[in-house]
């Protein structure tokens, strides 16, 4: 027997099916798709430069299934009708990323549920992943992953639409974050294919397999990843006397350029407390020390949270760049809400928020969606990542920022989500999107009348966004009441009294110049109340 397979066997029960030329993957696939019973009998294998070859090759030619292969440096695009029907093989030569893999699929007519989807681009594989799973659900996906990383890690090249491959251990994520991106889409991991790659089925269909699964395969020891990634005999039972190209490199360092972790940030946790609320941060995050600054205090006992409670009464607040979890959990304490959804795109963040809620305002229902709020058609977006603090990542990344793919929502989908009648208090604070991200809401917006909305309002953010300030603002003011949040609310106020100076669109311009003109070098900004046309 293959001495990989006898040693491994007991750990990773589908290596019984091994068999094919290579690395012997086409046992275990065929095998799989009797399992599964695919809803489609279409193939897809990006970073594969020959049309019909490699594995979904010969099994798209042994059980008549279309087959789509997509590579920058393919010879030329091809479409073949094998079958002489509707039945097509695609070759396309195409540069692709995970900003366009989705439509590229639609031009291609790729179903909503392929039947098997190989990702294997030596670099931004996590990413073509996420995207992926925003659309579509493969009956089975197959991942190269980065095997030179600890079990214990969750780590990802950051995306970079210009990365290539320079044959070292800098390539793909470990084995944790593509574990962990799988079953936060309903999926499972139940194959480590060697050194190589990784297979998913949805956790469902993984029951009903004919073989047990350890549960253990998720998360193995650090000695169990090594003795299932052993490299030399894993080539030497399959590759007799081959190794593969990045044999022999320096170890990766995931703390470093061109890595990014995606599950924390830093070590050290921090717990700064203001009034009732304790705040869990990392340490070295200049982002969550920024609580401990006295706007945050002042927020907390400020009286314009009383007089919001006593006109709106919500039951929900939406809080989008939630961040550490602070204003969600303010803002359900102050307001009185029944239920905080909590939109944060940056996916450092989302285990800390979590915590945080929970011990906050753990009597209420929480949401915690990780996504960017857009405006756009595109179901992911790119996000940089500000290399010093969190409440300054960006859509458009500044120069030497590390960038990262997200999900995007739109607030219409969000707001959607909740019962008419319900009243609602929305914060936006996205760094420059937030007129944007209002747009993504305006049908729901334009349709309610129990709502308000607080945004950050940053001609110089705006801008590096890639929006003209004075024009977002017009727009804005044309299509809802807006008044601009005083400093301090005097005490003993009356709503009516705090708000009762609207903004107009013939001011935008002058209104910007004043909000640039409250910082030096043009940084001020303002904080604005956004609410319903009809509202007085």
């Amino acid at each position: 027997m293959n001495t990989y397979i006898e040693k491994n066997l007991e750990s990773l029960p589908l290596l019984r099916f091994c068999s094919g030329p290579g690395t012997q993957e086409d046992g275990i696939i065929s095998h799989l798709l009797d399992q599964l019973q695919p809803e489609s009998k279409f193939l897809v294998e990006f970073g594969q430069r020959t049309l019909g070859g490699a594995t979904l090759g010969r099994i798209a030619a042994s059980r008549g299934f279309s087959l789509l292969n997509i590579d920058s440096e393919a010879l030329q695009n091809e479409v073949r009708h094998p079958w002489n029907d509707n039945r097509k093989w695609i070759l396309r030569k195409q540069s692709v990323g995970p900003l366009n893999i989705n439509q590229i699929f639609d031009e291609c007519e790729v179903p909503e549920a392929p039947a098997v989807c190989v990702i294997d681009v030596d670099g931004m594989d996590y990413w073509f992943m996420l995207a992926i799973l925003q659309k579509r659900r493969p009956s089975l996906i197959i991942c190269e992953y980065n095997c030179h990383i600890p079990a214990n890690i969750s780590a990802s090249l950051a995306f970079n639409p210009d990365h290539q491959y320079q044959r070292n251990k800098d390539y793909g994520a470990s084995l944790l974050a593509l574990a962990e991106l799988a079953e936060s889409h309903g999926y499972r991991l139940i194959h480590i294919h060697g050194p190589l790659n990784l297979f998913f089925v949805p956790t469902q269909a993984s029951r009903d397999l004919d073989c047990t699964i350890p549960d253990a395969i998720k998360c193995p020891s650090t000695e169990g990843l090594r003795q299932l990634a052993d490299t030399e005999l894993f080539y030497d039972s399959f590759h007799s006397g081959q190794r593969p190209s990045w044999f022999g490199a320096c170890e990766p360092d995931s703390t470093a350029s061109p890595w990014i972790r995606l599950a924390k940030i830093g070590e050290g946790i921090s717990t700064i407390s203001i009034d009732e609320i304790d705040l869990r941060v990392y340490s070295i995050d200049k982002g969550g020390g920024h609580y401990r600054q006295r706007g945050h205090k002042e927020d907390s006992v400020s009286p314009l949270w009383r007089l919001i409670r006593h006109r709106l009464s919500p039951d929900i607040v939406v809080d989008i760049g939630a961040n550490y979890g602070y204003t969600a959990s303010l803002l359900a304490k102050r307001l009185g809400a029944k239920k905080v959804i909590a939109i944060e795109p940056d996916p450092r963040l989302t285990g800390i928020l979590k915590r945080n809620l929970k011990e906050n305002i753990g009597e209420l229902e929480s949401v915690v969606i990780q996504a960017a709020v857009s405006q756009g058609t595109q179901c992911v977006s790119a996000l940089g990542i500000n290399p010093q603090s969190t409440q300054d990542n960006r859509v458009c990344a500044q120069h030497g920022w590390e960038q990262i793919v997200v999900p995007t929502i739109s607030l219409n989908e969000i707001l959607s989500s909740i019962s008419d009648g319900r009243r609602v208090f929305i914060k936006s604070d996205t760094q420059g999107f937030d007129i944007n991200v209002i747009k993504s809401g305006f049908e729901w917006l334009s349709q309610h009348a129990h709502w308000m909305l607080r945004c950050e309002f940053a001609p110089f953010w705006m801008e590096s966004q890639g929006f003209s300030a004075v024009d977002e603002l017009e727009w804005l003011c044309c299509n809802f009441r807006v008044c601009e949040a005083p400093l301090r609310i005097p005490w003993n106020s009356r709503l009516e009294e705090v708000f009762n100076r609207p903004l107009e669109a013939s001011h935008a311009l002058a209104f910007v110049d004043y909000s640039k003109s409250l910082n030096h070098d043009s940084l001020g900004w303002v904080d604005l109340y956004v609410f319903p046309s009809e509202y007085a």
